[in-house]
């Protein structure tokens, strides 16, 4: 029985009889088995008799390894924009995000962090206008590869940016495709959701009197978005 060195920075593509394919670095090989550990530390026994091929590194694997090696830290600046709409009024709406937080996180699947940004219409003194503070998390399905859906979910408060409207809780949902274009920079484009809840004044007339009471609500808003990662 022989036992082989490896280089344990190779990351090489196995693919079994199956078609199953795991990219990844061999830890250990001889006659008969082959360890191998993926990116994201996840350890597969193989008998040699399970395996089709043996391919060459992976350069995708490579390029992402290389970013995950540097500062953890991390900026995103996300614009999106579509459609708003309250139980008794529409319009078109849009948001700009900044985002900053831990961008390593889960051997670079996970990203957690905190934003702020303003959501609203484009005059100056809509009721809609709101200023976001939230906490984001953001997860990679495919993290060693540079073309990957991505997922991200908000919770916060909205702040209104208005004295007739008070802001409420905030969610936001969206689903994305990113692509890695450098080292720490990559961009994403996809769709969200955003919810928020608000308390308004409402003045009703009743047989010519005017009676002012508060009205609680949820704003709702769906469109495209774009996020740039720096």
């Amino acid at each position: 029985m022989t036992t082989l060195a490896q280089d344990e920075t190779r990351i090489v593509r196995v693919t079994l009889n199956t078609g199953k394919v795991l990219d990844g670095t061999i830890k250990f090989e001889n006659d008969d088995v082959l360890l191998l550990v993926t990116d994201r530390g996840e350890r597969f026994q193989l008998q040699k008799s399970e395996i089709k091929s043996i391919g060459e590194p992976v350069q995708e694997v490579s390029e992402v390894r290389e970013q995950s090696s540097s500062t953890p830290f991390g900026v995103m600046l996300t614009i999106g924009g579509g459609g708003a709409w309250t139980s008794h009024d529409s319009r078109a709406n849009v948001n700009v995000d900044l985002i900053m937080g831990h961008r390593l996180l889960l051997s670079g699947a996970m990203f957690l962090g905190a934003g702020i940004g303003y959501s609203g219409g484009l005059k100056k003194n809509d009721n809609w206008n709101t200023l976001p503070v939230y906490l984001h998390m953001r997860y990679n399905f495919l993290p060693t590869k540079k073309n990957a859906p991505v997922m991200s979910i908000s919770a916060g408060y909205a702040i209104s940016l208005t004295k007739d409207v008070k802001g409420g809780a905030l969610g936001d949902v969206s689903l994305m495709y990113r692509h890695v274009v450098g080292t720490r920079s990559a961009i994403a484009v996809g769709v969200y959701f955003r919810a928020h809840g608000y308390r308004a004044q409402q003045t009703t007339n009743i047989d010519g009197e005017n009676y002012t009471g508060k009205q609680n609500g949820a704003l709702c808003a769906l469109g495209g978005r774009i996020a740039i990662e720096m």
